[in-house]
C-alpha cells in the first residue's frame, strides 16, 4: 500500500479572584514530564489530544499559596482569568454550603468548570489547607490554546488529503469537512492498528509519532517494512467500497 508524504439568573456578580504573584520559573524537563503524566491521567484534560496537552504543558505556570488561601468561592461568577489548577504538592478542602465534602491534592485539580461553560457560577469554595504549590491556566489561555490547535490542526490535515489521490479532487471546504469528520485515536506502541487481510473499515492519516507497515514483496516473498510518520496515509479504499486491507500497520 503506497504512503505519501506529507506537503507543505440571579446570581452573585463575579468576584475577582486571588491574583497570587505568578513565579518567574523556566520549566525543567521533570517538571514537564510531571505536568504531562498529571494531565494524562486527570478525568477532566485526558479530553485534550496529545498535541493540546504538550501546549497546556508550555502554558502552565506555577503559583504558590500559604495554608489557608481561597482558591475559590462558592456562588461566585467565573471571569476569564478565572484559573484552572493543577496541584503539585499540598492539600486543598473543597466544601460545599459550608460542608467540607471532599479534599484534593498531588496530582489533582480544581476548577475545571470555568474552563468550559459560560455564565456558571462556582459550585463549591476551595481553600489551601496547607502550603500549596498549583499550576494554573486561566480561561483565556485555555481557549486560546484549544483554537490555536483546532486551527493548526485542520490546517495541516487539509494539506495532507491534497496528497490522496482520491480526495485531491475535492474543493477546499470538502477537505475541510473532511478533516472535521476525521476522529483522533492515539496507539501504544507495539499496538497492531490494522492486519493484513481484514475487512477495510476506516481511512487513516497519522498525525504524529510513527507507524511499520509490514508486508510481503509479491515477487520474492520477502518480508518487508515502511515507517510511515506524519502526514503518511492508508486505507482510502476503504472510503468506497468493502475490501480486504493490506499490510499489516503497527505502532512503532
Amino acid at each position: 500500500r503506497r504512503a505519501a508524504r506529507k506537503a507543505q439568573g440571579a446570581r452573585q456578580p463575579a468576584a475577582a479572584e486571588p491574583a497570587p504573584a505568578r513565579v518567574a520559573h523556566e520549566k525543567t524537563a521533570a517538571e514537564m514530564a510531571m505536568l504531562d503524566l498529571f494531565l494524562s491521567t486527570n478525568a477532566f484534560a485526558r479530553a485534550l489530544s496529545r498535541r493540546e496537552r504538550a501546549e497546556a504543558v508550555l502554558r502552565l505556570q506555577p503559583v504558590d499559596h500559604p495554608a489557608g488561601a481561597v482558591l475559590m468561592r462558592e456562588g461566585e461568577l467565573p471571569s476569564n482569568q478565572s484559573h484552572f489548577h493543577l496541584i503539585e504538592r499540598g492539600v486543598v478542602a473543597i466544601s460545599i454550603d459550608g460542608v467540607l465534602v471532599n479534599r484534593a491534592s498531588r496530582g489533582m485539580s480544581v476548577g475545571e468548570l470555568a474552563m468550559l461553560y459560560d455564565g456558571v457560577p462556582r459550585c463549591a469554595t476551595v481553600v489551601a489547607e496547607t502550603d500549596l504549590r498549583s499550576w494554573v491556566l486561566t480561561r483565556t489561555e485555555f481557549q486560546r490554546l484549544l483554537r490555536a490547535s483546532s486551527a493548526q490542526y485542520e490546517l495541516e490535515v487539509s494539506r495532507w488529503l491534497h496528497n490522496v489521490p482520491l480526495l485531491v479532487a475535492l474543493s477546499s471546504y470538502d477537505k475541510l469537512v473532511v478533516t472535521r469528520t476525521l476522529a483522533q485515536t492515539e496507539c501504544k506502541p507495539g499496538e497492531t492498528v490494522v492486519r493484513r487481510g481484514e475487512a477495510a473499515t476506516a481511512f487513516f492519516i497519522v498525525l504524529e509519532g510513527e507507524l511499520r507497515c509490514e508486508g510481503v514483496d509479491a515477487s520474492t516473498g520477502a518480508r518487508t517494512t515502511e515507517p510511515l510518520t506524519a502526514g503518511d496515509f492508508w486505507g482510502e479504499a476503504a472510503l468506497l467500497a468493502d475490501t480486504a486491507g493490506g499490510d499489516d500497520g503497527k505502532a512503532a
